[in-house]
């Protein structure tokens, strides 16, 4: 059985980058969670789900 990589080398990975590659890294997270988890989209998707259970697609 193959065993997962310690937590520890997903730690030490990034803390070897060079401070540029960090920034890139997060700079694409920050986008990625303003686009995918910001507060406003996730409240319109659950009322157009709730709307789709009460009314119907």
């Amino acid at each position: 059985m193959l065993e997962p990589p310690p937590l520890g080398s997903g730690v030490i990975k990034p803390y070897r980058m060079p401070l540029e590659e960090r920034e890139v890294l997060g700079r694409r997270g920050r986008e990625y969670v303003e686009e995918h988890h910001d507060i406003r989209k996730l409240v319109e998707r659950l009322e157009r789900v709730l709307m789709d259970v009460v009314h119907g697609p």
